[in-house]
Parts: structure tokens; C-alpha cells; sequence
């Protein structure tokens, strides 16, 4: 079976409120200085110009690695968090993981993701004192079926597939398989929601550590 996993839509320990800090003077000064200018232009020519949202949406699409200029190495929060999921989101979907769950992933899928050691900083200069990293997903995968789901499971908007974050709908999913292959995580190339996916193995190895996910349903595979 495929786990989905679905992104909380109100802020708490899976989803934090606040911004990045530094970041868009970095990106701006990468775009400035020594951006390739293959990447400038691609950005140029999808938006005219600097658009700081283009790099943030290399976090979650398929863009390929990140530099070290576009990592977002800090974030502050709105309010002082008390817990935070080993799995989380920050601003622009950008997911951030706990040690114990990074350590988990690489153990059963080395040298494929992304990470980078993120702050959590608060309020009165605090510090969430668990060590985080930013994530980046580095497998993108065309492997759902809308002809073999269940009508009702998703919605189509032009290329898009969206379903919603039931058990019920997500359970009328389907995935290939064969293109799946021997993948443990990754992203869907036409489903947007939910976007990370994980297999029965690394879902069951995270299970074990007790490491708290966001909502995760099974869907099918075939």
C-alpha cells in the first residue's frame, strides 16, 4: 500500500506560524551575484523578473537540488511553540523534519533528500530546543491513476489532481506500482493534494520510533 500524507491546514505542532529570516536577502543577493544564468533566465522567463516565490517553490517542486544560498536557514515563529511534530510545514510548504526522523529516512533511502539544519527561533530570543532540518523531497513521481480511483476521491483542475484529507477519500487513490518501483518517499508530478508519499516500510519504521506525523491515510496501489 501508499501512506499519503496530508499538510495541516491550521497552524500548531504540524504546521508553524511565522516567517523565514534572512532568506529573501539571500536569494536576492544569489540572483544578483552568481545565480547560473540558465536558472535566471528560466526564472525571467516564467516571471518577468526576481520572483522570491520561484525559489520558494524549488522547496516542493522539481527544480532539483538546492544551492546553499537558497536554504532557508532560520525561522521564527509568531508565538512561542511548545511542541512541533517530527513532521512539520513552515511558510510556502516547505517541510521540516526532526533528527530522529531525517536519521530514519536516510537509513532506508540514503543520498536521495535534501537536508539542512533549520533554527526554530521564538519570541524573546528562545530557542525550540529539539534539533530540526529543513527537507527537501528528491524524488517526483508520476505514478497515481485517476482511471483506477474512485470517482469521487479527487478533482481535476486542468493537468492537477486534488483530493481532500479523509480517510474515506484517500482510500480511493490509486498508484502504480510498477512506477513506484522501490521508492520509500516522494511527490506526485500530477497530484498536488495531497503531494508526500510514503511506502508501507518507512511508514512502519517511523510507526516504530513513535514519531508524530501529520494526518496519513493508506491508499491503493495497482
Amino acid at each position: 500500500m501508499v501512506w499519503a500524507i496530508h499538510h495541516a491546514s491550521g497552524f500548531g505542532k504540524f504546521f508553524l506560524n511565522g516567517d523565514y529570516v534572512g532568506w529573501e536577502d539571500a536569494v536576492r543577493q544569489y540572483w544578483d551575484t552568481d545565480i547560473p544564468l540558465e536558472e535566471k533566465r528560466r526564472i525571467e522567463a516564467r516571471w518577468g523578473g526576481f520572483s522570491t516565490y520561484d525559489f520558494s517553490m524549488k522547496f516542493i517542486e522539481d527544480f532539483g537540488p538546492l544551492t546553499e544560498r537558497e536554504l532557508v536557514k532560520e525561522f521564527r515563529t509568531e508565538k512561542t511553540v511548545k511542541e512541533i511534530a517530527a513532521l512539520a510545514k513552515i511558510s510556502n510548504q516547505v517541510p521540516i523534519v526532526h533528527e530522529d526522523l531525517k536519521d530514519v529516512i536516510e537509513d532506508i533511502e540514503p543520498n536521495v533528500h535534501q537536508f539542512w539544519p533549520i533554527t526554530i527561533s521564538m519570541p524573546r530570543g528562545k530557542t525550540y530546543p529539539e534539533p530540526y532540518y529543513g527537507m527537501r523531497i528528491g524524488q517526483f513521481v508520476d505514478s497515481f491513476r485517476p482511471e483506477q480511483s474512485a470517482e469521487n476521491a479527487f478533482q481535476q483542475r486542468k493537468a492537477i489532481y486534488l483530493s481532500s484529507d479523509t480517510k474515506e477519500k484517500t482510500s480511493g487513490l490509486a498508484f502504480s506500482g510498477e512506477e513506484i518501483g522501490a521508492r520509500h518517499l516522494w511527490r506526485e508530478k500530477k497530484l498536488s493534494k495531497p503531494n508526500i508519499f510514503m511506502s508501507d516500510a518507512l511508514q512502519a519504521k517511523i510507526a516504530a520510533k513513535g514519531l508524530q506525523l501529520p494526518k496519513h491515510f493508506q491508499a491503493k496501489v495497482v
